[in-house]
């Protein structure tokens, strides 16, 4: 018999998680011996199901450990980043300042996460080591980190003054005389002008140890001004900067999604209190409060209508285009547009734990995970500079000696290759289309936490989906009842109402869902325990009982009762037997039906040349059922959780990478261990936004083929990126050492090459919104034919 037990996690982040404690403790719950599953709810908390007779309580709370004392966790914005680089000096610095334990800076989303002992270092103090770097620390609302050119900031106005002494310099070339000192007097001033940024920045580098793009640059000027080159300097360090700020302002643009996101996260709620409408903010409204939305505002926390009728737009969360219909009883969440009337709502989440907030905790987690592309191309760019700046030392040194020629010549072809050393392009390809695509996919309500599923979802050969709630509607119904032992029905559904009062189970719900439905009164267990792939346990008036699948009970079976179970499977519904003191008591039958989506959903991803496959704890027969009626060739029933995960790893053995796809309940070992794991209704779940890697904000399977393509075409934008980036290099490598590129043209490549990679993953933010994302409309939802009841069936029954 396995126990249950609830652990509060003990690394919090300003109310949210560290994702690299909460990452290392989930890990070592999953690979404990004796655990059996690892969740985790709403309130952040981590419910962890084990065998007592293998592992303790004590045990457990030793593997996830306590977060030390003074340890914080924050992710700060940083402004002034112009390219990849000054993000490696800035991360690169950070890790080496006393008392800040980790730090990882993604440029493409502007954010850097913190892991800092505040006994050593505060986080002002952190700030100010940013700071001396030449870089800025904004507020998190920035709505100035949008605009191109703000005159409030001095790298904004140096860059244009420098353009402008440039301009006026190559005017006076044309209008004086050629012997005049007045453009090369400009061009000076325009180059030590512009040089200022990147020379400030470069100081902050040495000083730290570290040697960026900005050293190489301020180098390459000063050696082109020494050598006379006054409009070569003036022209690079311009087009150095202009192009910076444009990649920076860019690479910010990729990240706007999210920051839209944050527009959509009402700062106040009107709450009635003793009768009286009071305005206050939303994150001190407390559960069980009922708020007032007035129509065209948006809705501040998660709750439940309790009086009005209106339309939501969803879009924001779920990328539906439709608005949705929402009234009593229906649930609403954060950050949606109450579109059409009045509405109370009674708040069922607090602000710090509502759908937004989980989705932009989640969304920023994402960004600051690195895929397998992307770490391979900053090892290489590592190398990459270091290897080209010998380069051009040796060119510098030996090019005269072995070849002739002036000295100031090879100097001047070794300043070319210091300017084609900078690896902006390269270390940019990646980054930029992966936050692109982060953001494309949220805004089709696809949430994917970071770029390594971005990369392994674009490898998918097998795609693996549980059955109820995922294929099917999950709306199971209680269509028969079928009482034993002298019982009524009435008494059968009143004993299993109890058994499953606490689920979570699809089945279970319905149950209680029935029960509730005839008035039919339960009590509450004693006690409770969910056993997955099994079914449920509880004690009631000091009696057991027992619900779930009926091979779990062969030996308590009246040949009767087996005739009967036969039945109802033939009509393609899901059984469950209820036992109470090792006596079964009854049977109850459900009905569920395939979602409308899903058959053209299969049949997109079977043209992207997936092979789709049906795993389910359902019997064969309702499992074949269904296969049949939506073309799925490849059918394994009857599977407990410990099946499933064998068969993943059958599949993934024979070199198949998996994609398994479920609601995110009872399929969260199966999840955990595909290549991807895909859940369904992250919008009304907590539980599915946590344990899969990729999260449909609603319920479209169309979603599906959506992610796979996005996932694809990242893929062709990141090859695309990385090869035009190197081979751009190559080119002018070549030509640099034969003297036939200047620096004006290999910073304008440069320069132009970091923009069109750029460019070329902004692509993927305004990725196009999935076909069908108009709802399609289930016809006899609650109720349909005699027939379609019987037709329509089952549950996977991971849990019963």
């Amino acid at each position: 018999m396995s126990a249950s037990w609830v652990l509060e996690t003990p690394v919090r982040v300003g109310g949210e998680d560290c994702p690299r404690c909460l990452d290392s403790a989930l890990h070592g719950l999953r690979t404990s011996p004796g655990v059996s599953a690892v969740e985790r709810d709403s309130q952040g908390r981590i419910l962890v199901r084990y065998d007592p007779d293998r592992v303790t309580r004590e045990e457990l709370q030793r593997i996830v450990g306590a977060a030390p004392e003074g340890m914080e966790h924050r992710v700060v914005p940083v402004r002034g980043m112009d390219c990849p680089d000054c993000a490696a000096t800035i991360e690169a610095v950070l890790n080496r300042t006393p008392g800040i334990r980790f730090a990882s800076l993604n440029y493409a989303a502007q954010r850097i996460f913190l892991e800092y002992d505040s006994s050593q270092i505060t986080l002002p103090g952190i700030e100010r080591v940013i700071r001396r770097l030449g870089y800025r620390v904004p507020d998190r609302e920035d709505p100035a980190g949008e605009r191109l050119f703000d005159l409030q900031h001095l790298e904004v106005r140096l860059v244009l003054v420098c353009g402008l002494l440039l301009a006026l310099g190559g005017g006076a070339w044309v209008t004086l005389e050629p012997v005049a000192r007045s453009p090369f007097l400009l061009w000076t001033a325009a180059a030590l002008v512009g040089v200022w940024t990147p020379a400030r920045r470069a100081w902050g580098a040495l000083r730290a140890g570290q040697v960026d793009m900005n050293c190489l640059m301020v180098l390459a000027v000063f050696g082109a001004l020494a050598l006379g080159e006054t409009a070569e300097a003036a022209t690079v360090v311009f087009l150095f900067s202009f192009g910076e700020m444009l990649e920076g302002f860019a690479a910010r643009r990729s990240h706007r999604a999210v920051e839209l996101l944050l527009e959509q996260r009402p700062e106040v709620a009107r709450v009635e209190r003793e009768g009286v409408l009071l305005e206050t903010p939303a994150r001190d409204v407390a559960v069980g409060e009922v708020v007032s939305i007035r129509p065209g505002e948006l809705i501040p926390l998660d709750g439940r209508v309790i009086q009005g009728r209106s339309t939501v737009d969803q879009a924001s969360m779920t990328g539906e285009s439709i608005p949705v219909e929402k009234g009593p009883g229906e649930e609403v969440l954060a950050g949606t547009l109450n579109q059409g009337g009045a509405l109370k709502v009674e708040v069922r989440a607090p602000y710090e734990a509502s759908t937004l907030a989980r989705v932009l905790q989640v969304v920023e987690q994402a960004q600051m995970r690195k895929g397998d592309q992307q770490r391979f191309v900053d090892a290489f760019a590592a190398r990459y500079t270091p290897a080209v700046v010998l380069g051009a030392i040796l060119v510098a040194a030996l090019g005269p000696l072995l070849s002739g020629g002036a000295f100031s010549d090879w100097i001047y072809r070794a300043l070319v290759l210091l300017v084609i050393a900078c690896p902006c392009a390269l270390v940019i390809s990646t980054p930029v289309a992966v936050v692109s695509a982060l953001t494309g996919a949220l805004r089709q309500g696809i949430l994917i936490k970071g770029g390594v599923y971005l990369e392994r979802l674009a490898r998918a050969r097998v795609f693996a989906l549980d059955k109820t709630g995922t294929l099917t509607r999950g709306s199971l119904q209680v269509v028969s009842l079928h009482p034993l032992g002298g019982l009524s029905s009435e008494e059968l559904l009143a004993l299993a109402a109890a058994a499953e009062a606490h689920s979570e189970h699809p089945l279970g719900l319905a149950v209680v869902r029935h029960a509730l439905g005839k008035g039919v009164q339960f009590e509450a267990p004693e006690e409770f325990q969910a056993r997955p792939g099994q079914g449920t346990w509880a004690r009631l008036e000091g009696a057991t009982l027992e619900v779930g699948r009926p091979e779990l009970f062969a030996d308590l079976l009246e040949p009767a009762t087996r005739q009967q179970i036969e039945v109802f499977r033939d009509q393609g519904k899901t059984v469950v037997v209820v036992v109470r003191e090792a006596e079964v008591v009854g049977l109850v039958a459900f009905a569920d039906a395939p979602r409308s989506e899903a058959a053209a959903a299969l049949e997109e991803l079977r043209s992207l040349g997936q092979r789709l496959v049906l795993v389910t704890g359902d019997h064969p027969r309702a499992a074949a059922s269904l296969a049949s009626r939506l073309g799925i060739q490849e059918v394994h029933a009857g599977l407990m959780p410990e099946g499933k995960l064998a068969l993943l790893q059958r599949l993934e053995a024979e070199g198949l990478p998996v994609v398994m796809v479920g609601d995110g309940i009872n399929d969260t070992p199966a999840l955990a261990a595909a290549t991807v794991g895909i859940s369904l209704g992250a919008a009304g779940s907590a539980v599915a936004l946590e344990t899969a890697d990729i999260s449909l904000m609603g319920d479209d399977l169309r979603g599906l083929p959506a992610a796979l393509r996005l996932a694809r075409r990242a893929r062709s934008v990141i090859l695309e990126n990385i090869v035009f980036a190197l081979g751009l290099k190559a080119v002018f490598l070549g030509l640099a050492l034969t003297g036939n590129a200047g620096m004006w043209m290999a910073i304008a490549a440069d320069t132009g090459a970091s923009l069109l990679v750029t460019l070329n993953g902004l692509r993927l933010v305004g990725a196009r919104k999935r076909a069908g994302t108009e709802p399609v409309h289930d016809h006899d939802h609650e109720s349909g034919s005699a027939h379609e009841a019987e037709e329509n069936h089952g549950c996977s029954c991971g849990g019963h």
